[in-house]
């Protein structure tokens, strides 16, 4: 009683949110802080890493630093690590709840200290759909049981399901669930987007399909604008965020392709390929490409706003020419991407 007592009597001052985000130091969280401050709203930061330290705010700069107050821990040690939150907000944006435990405890510390929980999930919390465009309708999966915390390609989307299911129980009727799709933009650290503007350059160019299969991603800085908006305005229920779909083909223009290769889907299929080795691409058909079609009808209804995929790469290009991008991609993941032997390889093969 205590805290729902400090809670009513806290005020917001000229328009101004308490805004608590768990997580503010990744690709879309030093996006959402930077906004955030930027329209004069209290922010704290929730985070088990050093927030000056992370990529996003190095190229921020220490004037959004100064405005946003830090809490330290490690949200996977239970519910002891979140005490530190002995506060009260008006929101609560959780950008980093990837597992049943983690959302569990987190909005049972918080269900009285927070009016409005935002939390941030994927549209791959949805059964595939190949023949379907995906809505907030659309079916999906079951949640996982809670005890699982595994998080890869095969419990990722029941985890965003189990984790949705929680804050709709524990924040019933004061919630708002976010689905952005496969983000991109500058500082992505995924190296997705950025593995195409770098193969661009090469004479020729080892493109996927026969061009006719589609590509759907969204810009990070339109995902937390969103973020911001559904703040301010309260908005509850259920949103799909997702960019225009455009074909291959068309993305190949817009990268300024000229001497492209169509390598088909059956020697890419032959070679073992994934979206791994070939970021972004989906052939049409398969369970995969049901998340380059997902409908932002509702969310573009509430102000949703969209950036051109062409203003998009030129911002990342932009900042691709400012950074090297070998040393802060993962190695990891360079590693897992189509080394450019094995390109020319599969261009071989479709050519001769």
């Amino acid at each position: 009683m205590h805290k729902r007592l400090r809670y009513e009597t806290s005020v917001r001052q000229g328009g101004q949110l308490n805004i608590l985000v768990l997580g503010g130091t990744g690709f879309l969280g030093a996006q959402v802080v930077q906004q955030c401050v930027a329209l004069g709203h209290n922010v704290s930061v929730f985070s088990r890493g050093l927030f000056a330290e992370s990529p996003g705010y190095r190229l921020a700069g220490m004037a959004t630093l100064k405005h946003v107050q830090h809490f330290y821990g490690d949200r996977n040690k239970g519910i002891d690590a979140l005490k530190v939150l002995d506060d009260c907000w008006d929101v609560c944006i959780d950008l980093c709840g990837y597992t049943a435990p983690q959302v569990r405890e987190s909005t049972t510390w918080l269900r009285d200290k927070v009016r409005h929980y935002i939390y941030i999930s994927a549209v791959r919390a949805f059964l595939p759909s190949p023949e379907h465009m995906i809505n907030e309708s659309s079916e999906r999966y079951s949640p996982i049981d809670e005890n699982i915390t595994r998080v890869d390609n095969e419990t990722y989307g029941p985890l965003k399901a189990a984790c949705e299911s929680i804050v709709h129980e524990v924040f019933e009727g004061r919630n708002t669930i976010l689905r952005p799709q496969v983000m991109v933009g500058p500082n992505d650290l995924s190296g997705r987007m950025t593995y195409w503007l770098l193969r661009a350059k090469n004479q020729p160019v080892m493109l996927p399909g026969d061009g006719d299969d589609f590509l759907q991603v969204v810009d990070v800085t339109d995902v937390a604008s969103f973020i911001v908006r559904v703040s301010e305005n309260r908005y509850l229920g259920e949103f799909n965020l997702a960019g225009h779909k455009i074909s291959w083909r068309a993305f190949s223009q817009l990268l300024g392709i000229q001497h492209g290769v169509w390598v088909n889907n059956q020697i890419i299929k032959n070679a073992g390929l994934t979206f791994r080795e070939l970021p972004l691409f989906r052939p049409r058909g398969s369970n995969e490409a049901s998340y380059m079609n997902i409908s932002h009808d509702k969310a573009v209804s509430c102000g949703f706003r969209i950036s051109e995929m062409s203003d998009t790469i030129s911002r990342i290009m932009d900042w691709i020419g400012h950074t090297d991008i070998t040393k802060m991609i993962p190695d990891d993941i360079q590693y897992e991407q189509l080394s450019p032997e094995a390109e020319a390889q599969l261009i071989r093969e479709q050519l001769f």
